[in-house]
């Protein structure tokens, strides 16, 4: 009977935990960080474009190139992370222009092949 209210009282504990963690509030907007100046490793400037979809409250970003094979970081939802993490970001998918990762295949998804390109773009935007 003891372990009965012992497991209940856990989950009860647990269960309002989570429910108080939930937040209905809007995340706090944050202006988008001046990006930095880049060239990737053909010397070309690098182009960074602000993007806001509204399906998502998180940032993120992304190295490609654009239609005209331009250099190219998009930055959607910048306005919901501080501007410390926008600039990291943004250090961060130029060091795979820099590094060639964007005109080379890419690797399985996980695999430790993407795990080593995202490691060393992570060096080179702490560098």
């Amino acid at each position: 009977m003891l372990l009965l209210i012992g497991v209940y009282g856990v989950a009860l504990l647990l269960f309002i935990s989570v429910s108080l963690a939930r937040s209905d509030e809007k995340p706090i907007p944050y202006s988008p960080a001046p990006p930095p100046s880049c060239l990737n490793n053909l010397g070309k400037n690098k182009v960074f474009e602000n993007i806001d979809n509204g399906h998502a409250e998180i940032a993120v970003a992304m190295a490609k190139r654009d239609k005209r094979g331009n250099p190219v970081v998009y930055r959607p939802n910048y306005k919901y992370s501080p501007q410390p993490l926008q600039y990291f970001m943004d250090l961060h998918e130029f060091a795979h222009h820099q590094t060639g990762d964007i005109d080379l295949p890419n690797p399985p998804r996980n695999s430790s092949d993407q795990m080593m390109n995202e490691s060393i773009a992570d060096c080179i935007a702490t560098l």
